[in-house]
């Protein structure tokens, strides 16, 4: 039995996020925009504050979105030269390896838990663990490689809609 003790309210918001793109590779600096949305969430605890909670999810979800926005403008190509900057994109790959390695772990420490099993469940745990394993990171590494492309939604201010490979079509021909 759940026994409620306040009210969660949750807020989204959609930004359009501006910021300098300083591309290491061409030195290029361009002003870049991409719209972000996020969401955040706030408690009311004993329904004491509900507005003030309110509030606060909303602020919650717009912060949310500028640093999603940033991020994002951090991972965007550059339109000049079409590469990303290299420390933006390690930065990224650590924390997806990092969380890939945790979930591994954490399904890995049932394979070392069920060898000590002397029954049908040790060799049933370690296949239902590596299964359930690879679909959290299967499903992990989708999202992120679909993050990674949300970032090319970034378009310099300036250039025609539809990203840096918009911009870079538009000036060869």
């Amino acid at each position: 039995m759940r026994i409620p003790y306040g009210a969660t309210f949750t807020a989204s918001a959609a930004l359009p996020v501006v910021d300098t793109h300083t591309c290491p590779h061409c030195q290029a600096a361009t002003p870049m925009r991409v719209v972000a949305g996020a969401e955040g969430s706030a408690t009311a605890f004993l329904w004491i504050g509900m507005k003030s909670a309110l509030a606060r999810a909303e602020r919650n979800a717009e912060k949310n979105a500028a640093s999603l926005g940033k991020s994002q403008i951090a991972l965007a190509r550059c339109p000049a030269c079409n590469l990303r900057s290299a420390p933006a994109v390690t930065r990224f790959h650590l924390v997806t390896v990092a969380v890939a390695l945790l979930i591994l772990g954490v399904f890995g420490a049932g394979v070392v838990w069920a060898t000590g099993l002397e029954s049908i469940l040790a060799l049933a745990l370690p296949i239902l663990g590596g299964l359930i394993g690879a679909l959290f990171l299967g499903g992990f590494l989708l999202g992120r490689r679909a993050t990674l492309r949300a970032s090319d939604a970034a378009v310099a201010i300036g250039a025609p809609e539809g990203g840096a490979a918009a911009a870079t079509a538009s000036a060869q021909g």
